[in-house]
């Protein structure tokens, strides 16, 4: 590659313009199932040949692939044809079996096969009928005014929670309300006696019925935009990090040295509780199903177990001496899974119940265990019986975020259109940290009244990108390069002038 690229830079800087630049591979090149491959390290010419025919297409660059199956006088008989009758193929692969080119096919993308239909104006996530996601629909919403000691947020994107999944599934233990819980986005309103915040402003909330385009919530339920973080990040933020802190440092009252098992740590509470633990000082147990053990890694944990068996009960015991540990963060239901949660508690520790079917009462904890301390809760219920205690949380979690003590969740984004794959994935448990829904993209429109600045603009993809805009109406391009435009370059400026695009060119290099 190394001489390909000089040679490349002598011709230009001599202002030679060959009849053609060949460069000459051998089983560098997938052309059929069953090539080799034997000449990979060789496939790096290639990608200098294409970018020589984009950036410099005068030098009419050639790429040809030969196969080490055949001898060596067959390989040089169909090189020498190649190159004394080259044609219009760029790219070339010579094997026993014939001559391969390389084409390039339209990408049609592959719409969601329910893709939800979007009205005209503000609108919102709904379910006609709990139980089935097939009935998810966007419908039109009917903003509201924000009341005195309210805010109104234009949503930018809103995170999806376990209690979204059981609301829509009808299996939520009473009224879970409206779809969404939490958001990020732009302050467009506010009540009464609001001086926190003003329109304009970057915020983060948990408001009922986020899954929507606008959204009123009270203003003790808002925080500014975290410094550094994204408006997705920020959405996915604000209940999987206050569920963490109620359950670990509220009700457990965790301390440095203690051991913490967080349960589905790979999930967006459980990432978030392993962070809380971690800024704790605890020595953080996790469980998570294996092909998640890899961020639960980066993310620092060492001791990890699978979460679809209770198997990690005995190999916890085992693992710490048969001392067990102090608090358990749980969100598994199922089978035995509390009798081995039950099991695996050091004498007095403390369990922390997240779950919201098949919960166990207090009287059913103490006659197995009437040393362990229990306690099963619910976020979005103390957020509204206490909201001063959301609020200080809240304040506290924004704290570590500024000192660089905690780091935002991984995430996965979807326009909101494509909810019903998003509630899919979530009820499949595919997920690592969060799903985060956004507003569906805008396509992009080309004025006439507008100037376009291409940089590398004189090259063959700028140019080429030149006459696409001019196909699409604009009309003023300014065209940026490091010299002057050659020949070639020079004639499609001239038919983009014959179709009424004024054309400006700019010699300047973007690197200085």
């Amino acid at each position: 590659v190394a001489s390909a690229l000089q040679l490349v830079q002598a011709l230009l800087q001599a202002q030679v313009e060959p009849k053609g630049l060949w460069l000459v591979t051998c089983d560098s090149q997938p052309a059929t199932p069953s090539d080799p491959l034997s000449g990979v390290l060789q496939s790096a010419l290639w990608g200098l040949g294409k970018v020589v025919g984009l950036e410099h297409p005068e030098l009419q660059p050639r790429c040809i692939d030969l196969n080490q199956d055949e001898d060596v006088q067959r390989q040089a008989t169909r090189l020498r044809a190649e190159l004394l009758q080259p044609g219009e193929e760029r790219q070339i692969a010579l094997r026993s079996d014939g001559r391969y080119g390389a084409r390039l096919q339209r990408y049609v993308e592959q719409k969601p096969a329910q893709e939800l239909a979007l009205p005209a104006g503000p609108y919102r996530l709904d379910i006609s009928e709990r139980g089935l996601l097939d009935t998810l629909r966007l419908q039109p919403l009917e903003r509201r005014a924000p009341a005195a000691g309210e805010v109104e947020i234009e949503v930018q994107a809103s995170s999806l929670n376990f209690r979204d999944l059981l609301n829509a599934l009808g299996t939520y233990p009473g009224d879970a309300g409206a779809l969404g819980r939490e958001c990020a986005g732009v302050v467009v309103g506010v009540g009464a006696d609001v001086t926190e915040f003003a329109v304009g402003d970057q915020v983060l909330a948990v408001a009922a019925g986020s899954l929507s385009s606008h959204v009123t919530t009270q203003v003790h339920f808002v925080a500014p935009l975290p410094s550094g973080l994204t408006l997705a990040e920020a959405a996915a933020l604000p209940i999987v990090f206050l569920t963490a802190t109620y359950g670990l440092h509220h009700l457990a009252q965790i301390q440095p040295g203690q051991r913490v098992l967080i349960h589905a740590a790979a999930g967006g509470v459980g990432l978030a509780a392993v962070q809380i633990a971690q800024a704790a000082g605890a020595e953080v147990y996790a469980t998570a199903s294996p092909a998640k053990w890899d961020i639960l890694r980066a993310f620092g944990v060492k001791h990890i177990y699978h979460s679809r068996t209770t198997d990690f009960s005995a190999q916890i015991l085992a693992d710490t001496g048969g001392a067990g540990v102090d608090i358990l963060l749980n969100s598994l239901t199922g089978p035995a899974f509390m009798q081995a949660n039950l099991a695996v508690l050091a004498q007095g520790g403390y369990l922390a119940e997240m779950s919201k079917r098949n919960l166990w009462s207090a009287e059913e904890v103490a006659n197995v265990r009437p040393d362990v301390r229990y306690t099963p809760f619910d976020l979005v219920e103390i957020s509204e019986t206490e909201p001063l205690l959301w609020r200080t949380m809240l304040g506290q979690i924004l704290a570590l975020f500024a000192a660089g003590s905690l780091r935002p969740l991984p995430h996965r984004s979807y326009p909101i259109t494509q909810a019903l794959s998003a509630f899919r994935i979530l009820q499949q448990g595919q997920q690592i940290g969060k799903i985060v829904l956004t507003p569906p993209a805008q396509g992009v429109s080309i004025r006439a009244d507008a100037t376009y600045l291409i940089t590398g603009g004189l090259g063959g993809l700028g140019l080429a990108v030149a006459a696409w805009l001019a196909e699409e109406g604009a009309r003023h391009l300014l065209l940026v390069g490091r010299s002057a435009p050659r020949a070639g370059a020079q004639a499609q400026l001239q038919a983009l002038a014959e179709l009424g695009v004024q054309v400006t060119v700019a010699k300047g290099d973007v690197t200085e």
